[in-house]
């Protein structure tokens, strides 16, 4: 039958044949698995597997009680839950990123009001928080951990994050991740372009709830063109250049670490809200999204992917599952992914090779026979 055809018949995913033959895809397609309930493995895998993400983001909750709390914490209930399921996902083929998940006041506080009052108690704790599941992933062998999520109170704080990346990477040889906020004013990104933190980790990621177009219901193309040139509140940002120039100035590939909008009119005026009346109920809106975003940056040598927020979540309104972006999201492909033509290449070369050492191989074994 062939090794190739032999892979055709098991309907593989293209990051599960990737895996089979150790190709390893330049870009990133990732899934943020949810934070808001219990996470086993088999919610993952299906959502992974009919979005064909060669990635998952796993969460473990890192507990504050209110909003100046000083003093986070692994809560251990997520946490014994979450290394199951990065060992079940892994086995799988996957590539996987560990997530320490600021979750407030139970989650009624967004982690980007957090302001901590005491900060270098913070990071006491945080650090010690962050150690524990560098050593997880270190043993694991996985591919990356996110050292921070949206802190925009304590972004500012380089001594302290030097210190802890210091530390980090003596207990883990992967990537450390800092996800930082999406922004609108231009004095939000010289902020950044300021900020040395960025030049200690290995990948800036972004959480891309960029208020984008004012259309209720914006084409693919319109989506396209606004993110050069964003018509809420005719700011006019481009937010392209934004994250081009934030990667150049660092020297650091970008990953959207949260790409999502729920399927409604109105969303992309305000990406990161939930609340939208029912009757603007538009599955449109989020497969335009996610096409827009992917068809404008995908080609970039310095974009290294993104990440669905969320999957492995019914009740999220975010869920792109049983919607219009699920299959659009399945069919994208960066160049250099690994669809089969490429595999085949691969693989019949692989066989020459192989063809060829047998071949030596039976004339050193021939050597000295009589």
């Amino acid at each position: 039958m062939g090794l190739i055809n032999f892979i055709r018949t098991k309907n593989y995913t293209d990051s599960q044949i990737e895996n089979i033959i150790g190709k390893k895809s330049g870009q990133w397609k990732s899934g943020n698995a949810t934070a808001f309930s219990d996470l086993y493995a088999d919610m993952i895998l299906p959502d992974a597997e009919k979005l064909d993400l060669n990635m998952v983001t796993i969460p473990v909750l890192v507990k504050a009680d209110d909003i100046g709390d000083s003093e986070p914490y692994i809560d251990e209930h997520s946490w014994d839950l979450a290394k199951q399921a990065a060992i079940a996902v892994k086995s799988k083929g996957y590539k996987i990123i560990m997530e320490p998940f600021p979750m407030v006041a139970n989650g009624s506080i967004g982690e980007t009001e957090w302001n901590p009052e005491n900060m270098a108690t913070f990071f006491e704790y945080w650090g010690n928080a962050l150690k524990e599941i560098a050593a997880f992933c270190e043993l694991r062998g996985l591919e990356g951990m996110y050292i921070a999520s949206n802190l925009v109170h304590m972004e500012n704080s380089f001594s302290e994050w030097s210190t802890l990346i210091s530390d980090l990477k003596r207990i883990y040889k992967g990537n450390l991740i800092y996800r930082t906020n999406w922004w609108y004013q231009n004095a939000q990104l010289e902020e950044k372009l300021a900020n040395n933190l960025f030049s200690l980790v290995d990948i800036i990621a972004i959480a891309a709830y960029f208020e984008v177009s004012d259309d209720p219901s914006p084409s693919k193309r319109v989506l396209k063109e606004s993110l050069y040139n964003t018509t809420v509140w005719n700011r006019g940002q481009n937010i392209v250049s934004d994250i081009e120039t934030l990667s150049k100035k660092w020297n650091k590939p970008i990953f959207l670490g949260e790409l999502g909008i729920a399927p409604y009119d109105g969303a992309p005026a305000k990406p990161w809200s939930y609340h939208f009346d029912e009757d603007g109920y538009n599955e449109n809106v989020q497969s335009n999204w996610f096409d827009a975003w992917f068809e404008v940056f995908k080609d970039f040598d310095w974009f290294l992917g993104y990440s669905i927020y969320n999957i492995a979540d019914r009740h999220s309104t975010f869920d792109v599952i049983g919607r219009r972006a699920a299959s659009h999201i399945r069919d994208q492909v960066y160049s250099g992914g690994g669809k089969l033509d490429d595999l085949e290449r691969e693989l019949n070369s692989m066989m020459n090779e192989i063809s060829d050492i047998r071949r030596l191989l039976d004339e050193l074994t021939s050597v000295g026979k009589p």
